[in-house]
């Protein structure tokens, strides 16, 4: 149903093309240096003195510095370069956005030594997973493109229609800063039953997959519509992710079409965040670098520390608040996890949540970062998949990278695959596959998908 040549043109770039790809490896590995040490400068500036209440530390040291300087370059060295396949792409975004913060408050905030490395390990798996595993697909489910289309359509529809109806034009909020008032009065009404589930997999996945779709398909009309859908469940419903995922989606189409798109990844964040240090710096706007550094970047990797220093003297999970309630108590009362671990930094109504790094060693230990890590490498491996079935990997890769950036960050794998659509997104990418042809039981080999058409 979708196939790489109506997917949208990858720009053929300058004559000199040729030689910006030899210099990537380069280019990219002097980038991200560039932007660890952005990151540390911003961390100092801007964010520590303005949210040193929150927990953050500064206690740099130098050897710890040099240290994970080190170990910065390291990790962009073992990064996969195969092409523009979406595990690829992801894995570099979850490198930029989360290891490199990771790195950057080890040293900053001189944390310990062996939650650092039990933290890289994981990382490490996931990258060893995404190598050695071939690409994994669901074949009897290809071949329902259309069938796929019409779900998604309808679940966006039905969210969007529910919503207006138990809302009312005076229950949207177009207003950043009153987000929380608004869901306040919203949630009870809204998130209830089975329409809590709908509404988390259509504004967390469905819609902006629907979006990726119908610009990989030329269809741009249709791809604003389903971006005012988008904006409209932000309206209702006052999550701010939803807000902004639409600019992830746009912003990965954007990038995959540059040519080499890993040292323009490295580098248009590295002129992002610039700019932001540059806006509290003249003007004294911290709301931009506050987004950006603060929240996106800091707060998980402060989180994941949080998690490790917790749960290595505190009973682990073992998932018994969620898929193995039936089996054990859960250990901490009518308390989720996340407020748990806001009392432990300080903040009692903070529900501290973050990624699998955190969470999986809160449910099993440091087996669980491992099982974790090669349950999300066969997942991107899954992606991959879908490209040698036919889909554009552009498509796939924008499609997934909204759930699995709260994987990364903010969201335990489990609840993201169940909740916030990231599993239903999988299975309807597999109906979008080409079925293999019968002279072949094969789908297409991956070095024939590598290339993001």
């Amino acid at each position: 149903m979708l196939s790489p040549s109506s997917s949208l043109p990858i720009a053929a770039g300058p004559s000199n093309a040729g030689k910006w790809v030899r210099l990537d490896p380069l280019v990219f590995l002097v980038g991200t240096l560039a932007w660890r040490a952005l990151l540390d400068f911003a961390y100092l500036d801007l964010l520590f003195p303005l949210n040193e209440y929150f927990g953050f530390r500064n206690a740099p040291s130098l050897p710890g510095t040099l240290e994970s300087y080190v170990l910065t370059a390291v990790g962009a060295l073992m990064l996969p370069t195969r092409g523009r396949l979406p595990s690829t792409y992801l894995l570099h975004l979850f490198f930029v956005l989360g290891i490199v913060p990771i790195l950057s408050y080890y040293a900053l905030a001189s944390e310990p030594r062996w939650m650092l490395y039990t933290l890289l390990s994981a990382y490490a798996m996931l990258v060893l997973g995404v190598r050695v595993l071939p690409p994994l697909v669901l074949p009897p489910l290809a071949g329902h493109g259309r069938l796929a289309l019409l779900l998604m359509v309808g679940l966006v529809l039905v969210a969007v229609g529910s919503l207006a109806v138990k809302v009312g034009a005076g229950g949207l909020n177009f207003d950043l800063a009153k987000v929380y008032e608004f869901r306040a009065e919203v949630s009870d009404a809204a998130y209830s039953g089975l329409w809590a589930y709908l509404y988390s997999w259509v504004g967390g996945t469905i819609c902006v997959a629907l979006m990726a779709y119908f610009a990989a398909t030329g269809r741009f009309g249709l791809a604003v519509l389903a971006l005012l859908a988008q904006v409209f469940m932000f309206a209702a419903t006052s999550h701010k992710v939803y807000l902004f995922q639409p600019v992830i989606v746009i912003g990965t189409y954007w990038l995959l079409a540059r040519t080499p798109w890993r040292s323009v990844l490295v580098w248009g964040l590295f002129a992002a965040v610039l700019g932001a240090v540059a806006l509290f710096a003249f003007f004294e706007l911290d709301f931009v670098g506050d987004l950006i550094v603060r929240r996106t970047l800091y707060v998980p990797a402060f989180l994941d520390f949080a998690y490790l220093d917790f749960f290595s003297s505190h009973d682990k999970v073992f998932l018994t608040n969620s898929l193995f309630s039936w089996l054990s108590d859960y250990p901490y009362g009518d308390r989720a996890t996340g407020l748990v671990i806001g009392n432990y930094i300080g903040f009692p109504d903070v529900n501290a949540v973050t990624g699998y790094l955190g969470t999986a060693y809160m449910n099993f230990g440091v087996g669980g970062l491992f099982l974790y890590s090669i349950l999300i490498a066969a997942l991107l491996r899954f992606l991959d998949g879908c490209v040698a079935y036919g889909l554009p990997g552009v498509f796939v890769a924008a499609s997934a990278v909204a759930p699995l950036r709260a994987v990364f960050t903010e969201s335990d794998l489990f609840t993201t695959l169940l909740t916030h659509g990231l599993g239903i997104l999988l299975v309807l990418l597999s109906m979008m596959g080409e079925k293999p042809k019968p002279s072949s039981q094969h789908p297409r080999s991956e070095a024939a998908g590598d290339a993001i058409d």
